[in-house]
């Protein structure tokens, strides 16, 4: 499989403050980076910016990429615990179906929320709110 990566990470501003627990962040983030590899399109390198903005008291970070994509139908599903999607999204990936539902546990334990956006061949959106502190 090529392994074509390119990260780049964007913000416009000089300081912001969250309170988390690097630790179980790093294990969220990367589980996100992780689902962007897996899912990648034969066809062109992945891509993947990793997004840090404030949108008023909160903070944002959203994760994209030009993978794959997610079926709208799957979409409300994705965080459940276990769940792999259809075909392109089964064991012959490595998944245990576990990535974004604990990705939703770290968040929420953090006090945020995350959100995902998906189109099939155009990519994904990942968007992770936290308070500033």
């Amino acid at each position: 499989m090529d392994r074509q990566l390119s990260i780049r990470m964007q913000t416009t501003e000089d300081c912001l403050y969250v309170a988390i627990d690097r630790m179980q962040m790093n294990r969220a983030i990367m589980n996100l980076i992780e689902n962007s590899m897996k899912f990648k399109k034969d066809d062109e390198p992945l891509t993947i910016l990793l997004d840090v903005y404030r949108d008023g008291s909160s903070i944002i970070l959203r994760i994209v990429d030009n993978g794959q994509g997610i079926p709208k139908k799957q979409l409300p599903y994705v965080f459940d615990r276990f769940y792999r999607g259809e075909e392109a999204r089964t064991t012959d990936t490595g998944g245990s179906g576990l990535g974004l539902a604990i990705v939703q546990q770290i968040i929420e334990k953090h006090g945020g929320n995350v959100q995902i956006q998906s189109e099939q061949m155009t990519g994904t959106i990942v968007s992770i709110t936290l308070e500033e502190v």
